[in-house]
């Protein structure tokens, strides 16, 4: 996924890890853990959340039991939605 501000790129690598780097791969980073990286977006204006989903249910579809959303310059920053 590319950031809403257009300077680096996020995502998935096998079922835990998402990462974040410069589009000439300069400053790759573990940004989180989680099922999978399912969106990027910029609220408020300057602060941007890639959007995690985590803990895979039951359910036959793979979908997460759980979405947060981390702040990807403070991934300390998490939110439960």
């Amino acid at each position: 996924m590319i950031t809403p501000n257009g300077e680096r790129l996020i995502w998935s690598c096998g079922r835990k890890d998402i990462f974040i780097a410069d589009w000439d791969g300069r400053n790759t980073r573990l940004l989180c853990t989680g099922l999978h990286a399912m969106g990027v977006v910029e609220d408020p204006p300057g602060t941007e959340w890639v959007y995690v989903g985590e803990e895979e249910g039951n359910d036959p579809g793979g979908y997460p039991k759980a979405i947060y959303r981390y702040q990807i310059d403070k991934p300390s920053v998490e939110q439960l939605l």
